[in-house]
């Protein structure tokens, strides 16, 4: 409880921080785009409509006819925070990463008009993307993404579930267990994701501090079980899943055989099409003793 109640005023702390740092950083993004010599109105309405049209070109399967149209667009009005989104969205397609970054980057500095909440978020959750897998850079990764959920809040959009879920994947990954555990959950809620509701009340570390560590991730995971097996939980697709992390209870190096049956019996029940047995196989009974056993491979 100690330890617990000290990371909760540890969080707490980088809290008020990553938020004094966010409005400062938005507070200067916002004096750039005051600064900017405005777009005269007649030019814009043409950027717009290019913009637009790119849209169609790309939906057409058209890429390099979209390419043209935002570039034309971008050169009218290069701080469109839409046409820049638009075509970052489609360097990203065309898996020109790099260019697509910097242009993610744009889109979120654009003024001219700045992008709407659910524009803003997509370009948030797809920049984090890139940081990770294309440049390894998970500390820029987590910054954007919290930003993102951070505007989630302010603007209460409560439908948007990626950025929590990209970085508690990221968390998880890096074994930052504890931090990943409510990004999860979050993600569950919006999606409505029993599935994924039961991969993080069960998720384990990779790698524990000592043996007092070992003993309490195991009695959380045990009661945790416990309480899944009471809640009225349904999975319907089992395959879509993320897994169930139980394999990390090997780690341990104990015997988890009553626990993975418990888990077993849980699993089944929240989605009972893991149970079909092919109707062919439904008449079986065994060989006579004494009789061998023929195996298919």
């Amino acid at each position: 409880r100690k330890e617990a109640e000290e990371r909760r005023k540890e969080w707490a702390r980088v809290k008020e921080k990553e938020e004094k740092d966010r409005k400062q950083r938005y507070a200067e993004r916002d004096r750039r785009n005051r600064g900017k010599k405005p777009v005269p109105r007649e030019l814009m309405a043409k950027a717009n409509e290019l913009s637009d049209k790119s849209e169609q070109a790309k939906q057409q399967g058209n890429m390099a006819g979209a390419e043209k149209l935002l570039k034309e667009a971008l050169q009218m009005n290069p701080d469109h925070g839409l046409t820049l989104l638009r075509w970052a969205l489609l360097l990203e397609r065309l898996q020109r990463y790099q260019d697509a970054t910097r242009e993610y980057e744009k889109a979120l500095e654009a003024g001219s008009p700045a992008l709407f909440d659910r524009q803003r978020l997509v370009a948030q959750n797809n920049l984090g993307l890139m940081y990770k897998e294309q440049m390894n850079r998970h500390d820029k990764a987590e910054v954007v993404w919290k930003d993102a959920i951070a505007d989630m809040e302010k603007a209460r959009v409560n439908n948007f579930h990626f950025p929590y879920r990209n970085l508690g994947q990221m968390f998880e990954k890096n074994s930052r267990t504890y931090e990943a555990i409510p990004l999860f959950a979050k993600t569950a809620t919006i999606k409505k994701d029993d599935g994924l509701r039961m991969y993080g009340d069960l998720l384990l570390p990779y790698v524990y501090q000592d043996e007092e560590d070992v003993l309490a991730w195991r009695e959380r995971f045990k009661a945790n079980v416990k309480r899944l097996a009471k809640q009225k939980l349904q999975i319907a697709d089992p395959i879509g899943m993320d897994g169930v992390p139980q394999y990390y209870l090997s780690y341990h190096g104990r015997n988890d055989a009553k626990i993975n049956a418990r888990i077993s019996r849980g699993f089944r029940k929240m989605a009972p099409s893991v149970s079909f047995v092919a109707p062919h196989t439904r008449g079986y009974s065994p060989p006579p003793p004494g009789k061998k056993i023929r195996i298919g491979v």
